[in-house]
């Protein structure tokens, strides 16, 4: 059984391309989506490859699985510094919308993931909703810090943009 699991062929869902079997993998072998990560980790039970950075906020996973697995996983990339900015001018199209009582918050994330995936972007709308709350928090404690008496300001890179936003 074991042995089935290890030479069953693998396709990375960041670039969906077939990367080789597990065994490889495990054994050494890269896929050049995986060169930039620190790690690459397998769970036996779930038949998952993932990728995983070290790294402290933008830290996400990219998965391969085998070809025998469910198909329905969803994509997921490195949430790099132009995604993040896409995400926040493609949040602030649609920002109307969310306050709209005919339209589902749901279904404006999936919209928003659309337009992303159309510049090369492959995030769920789940995964950009998790994102924006992630910045906004961010965006409120930096806002809340440099709003206090004595503090020397604390800078953030996307901090003028969701400014423009909230």
């Amino acid at each position: 059984m074991e042995d089935i699991i290890l030479n069953a062929l693998c396709t990375c869902f960041h670039c969906h391309q077939e990367i080789g079997s597990l065994n490889e993998l495990l054994g050494g072998v890269s896929h050049e989506c995986f060169l930039q990560y620190d790690e690459v980790t397998f769970d036996h039970g779930s038949h998952i490859a993932k990728g995983v950075f070290k790294r402290s906020e933008e830290q996400e996973n990219v998965r391969a699985t085998t070809n025998s697995s469910s198909s329905s996983s969803s994509t997921i990339t490195q949430w790099t510094d132009s995604a993040i900015k896409l995400l926040i001018s493609t949040y602030e199209e649609c920002v109307e919308s969310f306050s709209s009582p005919q339209h589902n918050k749901k279904t404006v994330w999936a919209k928003i993931s659309r337009k992303l995936e159309a510049n090369g972007v492959h995030i769920k709308g789940r995964k950009c909703d998790e994102k924006w709350r992630n910045l906004k928090k961010k965006y409120e404690v930096v806002r809340r810090e440099n709003e206090k008496t004595g503090n020397s300001t604390v800078n953030w890179k996307y901090f003028d943009a969701l400014h423009s936003i909230y």
